[in-house]
């Protein structure tokens, strides 16, 4: 609190007058007058561009107008732009609008009328009829939705924060370009360009995914780890009529067992035709009776199987005449063939 007289001595900071202080100042107040953001509003909703936005704008569409040389205007607000002329299908990404706007009726893929036709008021005062909204794919990855059709708009805006909304996406502003970014897959879905001041939508971007040919499927398998084919099909269905992935690695490392050939995989048609055999041995720990070996007979067509315990390898030979001797007697057939490991 000042108490009186105490004004005079008061001086602003910014117009170095007395008699009160920088809040107060009447100088100040009317400069940022000037700088307030100009709202667009229709029935839907609103539509902000700021001052400086708008008069890149006036100067893009004047440029229309022109010749195709680059050219030089001085806007309603003093801002001088260099401009360059764009055609119709191009859009300009506008990060104060509210709503995606177009005058070119012919880039819609759907549409429908506004009836009572409604209206926005643009930033110079001027008030412009909507004749409808509907959806413009200015690219495969960017499909605008509820864009709003006015006549005679010579330009295109595309509004940051409603394709950002419904797309759930980011867009990052670098100098002369800018990039869409999928929040979720972390996947570029668009970029832009800088010219003349402004970004313009870049509408001819091939999709990543696209240039990944057939030839280049064993690059992708290995860069994500080696995947299935199934799992690699659900990834990228351009390889859909792949039939097998020729990868080296995959086939050494994932594998069950080497191949056999058809006649060591066929089974016996008979009992004791075939008879597997094998030894194992030496055990660390003795039985108590003193076994530290014993041997397996496996019948291949029945898969009986015999086992006789070792005090010694030398003994093997007897028990193998005694399982022979044994089959003769009980079953009355005689052992055709012994499989083994060569005792290894």
């Amino acid at each position: 609190m000042f108490r009186t007289g105490q004004f005079d001595r008061v001086i602003c900071n910014y117009c170095k007058k007395s008699g009160h202080l920088l809040k107060d100042c009447r100088k100040l107040a009317f400069k940022n007058q000037g700088n307030l953001i100009a709202h667009v509003t229709s029935s839907d909703g609103s539509v902000a561009i700021s001052s400086d936005e708008y008069a890149k704008f006036i100067c893009y569409q004047e440029s229309l107008k022109h010749s195709s040389t680059p050219i030089s205007i001085v806007a309603n607000s003093g801002i001088s732009n260099t401009c360059l002329v764009s055609s119709s299908s191009k859009w300009v990404i506008d990060s104060g609008a509210t709503d995606h706007m177009t005058g070119n009726p012919s880039l819609f893929s759907s549409f429908h009328s506004h009836l009572p036709a409604s209206s926005v008021t643009l930033a110079d005062g001027s008030t412009s009829p909507v004749l409808g909204s509907g959806t413009v794919v200015p690219t495969s990855t960017l499909p605008l939705s509820s864009v709003l059709s006015l006549p005679n708009f010579a330009f295109n805006l595309l509004s940051i924060s409603k394709i950002t909304r419904t797309l759930n996406c980011s867009v990052t502003f670098f100098p002369g370009y800018c990039v869409f970014q999928d929040l979720l897959t972390k996947h570029t879905i668009g970029q832009g360009h800088e010219s003349g001041g402004l970004y313009i939508l870049d509408t001819s971007i091939t999709k990543g995914i696209s240039c990944l040919g057939v030839g280049n499927l064993l690059e992708a398998h290995y860069r994500l780890g080696h995947p299935s084919l199934s799992l690699m099909k659900q990834l990228y269905p351009q390889f859909n009529k792949v039939s097998s992935i020729q990868c080296e690695s995959c086939e050494f490392a994932k594998h069950h067992r080497t191949s056999l050939s058809p006649r060591l995989n066929k089974r016996a048609n008979a009992p004791f035709d075939l008879v597997h055999t094998d030894v194992w041995g030496a055990c660390p720990v003795v039985s108590k009776p003193g076994f530290k070996y014993f041997v397996t007979f496996v019948d291949d067509y029945s898969r009986m199987t015999w086992v006789y315990f070792m005090k010694r390898r030398s003994e093997l030979f007897t028990h193998f005449s005694a399982f022979c001797a044994e089959i003769k007697t009980q079953f009355n057939v005689p052992v055709r063939v012994l499989r083994g490991d060569n005792a290894q």
